[in-house]
């Protein structure tokens, strides 16, 4: 029998480092599903379909916003550090700064127009609190992709775990004790600030272990500016993904000023959002490999994004077949028979599925 070459062992060696990463981030991302999943139960009969509609309005809006706060900066920080391991720390530093100063510019002059507008008390208190989760996921979201690009997920996994339990854990309290809304948010939003604290002690233990003496704690400007150019094709990539899923909840605000509508349609956006999570991992799982192999071999990146095409392939198609056919018995489940006008958008979005295999590329 042929001994497999260099070449095959490589990229079979890729292909089970991918695989492995993908099962962590999965798992992840599946206790989040559960308990967000728990929490929406809990949360979104509580409040009702108006309610719900008017928070995930502020979160579309505000997803596409943020988009000018990260700017690609999270793809870049794992392609590059992925060729480049030593300059991680200076990347997560810099990258974070930025960050900050872009959040402060956007997210404030956000809640600067809405407060203009002269919203109600309540409307007004969902807005802060909705974006200071923006704010903290900016930068815990550029931690994980800090991890990633050393294929260390299972840092990753554990901040995220850590949120979504202490999130559910308190939003199933404040609900048993009749409190506000608000009040469930702010719970939520304290657990994302535990997550960024354990991201960032996570990342200052991988510095140490790549630590490279000549390199810099910040990245000289001039390298910034370039970085900035480079980022601009992530940051569309981020925004058509982030436009697909939130414009069509803005355009719905936006011609009909019904947040029960809007809260309809969140719903059947959320069992979708459900579903990709697979396919999702799996691609955010292939592309360290991916820039690292194209950076040493075009042949070998060419091998290790076929089998990560199957592998997509492989994913997707039975799950916009399955959830299509589960989608209105789901959103039963979940949000209850007063949610039940969007079961016929939850089986269109699901046909979205079959297309999936463009999560490789």
């Amino acid at each position: 029998m042929a001994q497999p070459t260099t070449a095959q062992q490589t990229t079979n060696t890729a292909g089970r480092r991918i695989m492995r990463n993908t099962v962590v981030l999965s798992v992840g991302e599946s206790i989040t599903l559960v308990a967000g999943t728990l929490w929406t139960i809990i949360v979104a009969r509580y409040i009702g379909p108006a309610t719900y509609g008017f928070y995930s309005y502020v979160h579309a809006s505000l997803a596409l916003l943020v988009i000018v706060v990260n700017l690609g900066f999270d793809r870049l920080l794992t392609r590059n550090v992925a060729q480049d391991p030593g300059a991680g720390w200076s990347y997560l530093v810099t990258f974070s700064l930025i960050k900050v100063v872009l959040s402060g510019l956007v997210l404030g002059g956000y809640l600067a127009f809405v407060f203009s507008a002269q919203v109600s008390s309540e409307h007004a208190s969902i807005v802060l609190i909705i974006a200071g989760m923006w704010f903290v996921s900016n930068l815990f979201n550029l931690a994980n992709a800090y991890f990633y690009a050393y294929e260390a997920a299972h840092y990753a996994f554990i901040g995220q775990a850590l949120n979504a339990l202490l999130t559910l854990a308190t939003g199933a309290l404040a609900v048993w004790l009749k409190q506000s809304f608000s009040v469930v948010l702010w719970l939520s939003l304290g657990a994302s600030i535990v997550q960024w604290i354990v991201a960032y002690r996570f990342a200052a233990r991988l510095r140490w272990l790549n630590r490279r003496d000549s390199t810099p704690v910040m990245l000289p400007a001039r390298t910034v500016g370039r970085l900035v150019v480079e980022s601009l094709p992530f940051a569309a990539l981020v925004l058509i993904a982030a436009a697909n899923t939130n414009l069509p909840i803005l355009l719905l605000r936006s011609l009909t000023s019904d947040d029960t509508s809007v809260g309809y349609l969140s719903a059947a956006v959320r069992i979708y959002s459900m579903a990709v999570i697979g396919p999702s991992m799996l691609a955010r799982a292939m592309f360290p490999s991916l820039s690292s192999a194209f950076a040493q071999s075009p042949k070998r990146f060419s091998a290790i994004f076929e089998q990560g095409y199957r592998y997509v392939t492989f994913v997707t198609m039975p799950l916009g077949i399955g959830l299509w056919a589960v989608a209105p018995y789901a959103l039963d489940l979940i949000y209850g028979r007063a949610y039940m006008p969007a079961a016929a958008v939850a089986q269109i979005l699901a046909l979205v599925l079959v297309t999936g295999i463009g999560y490789a590329s």
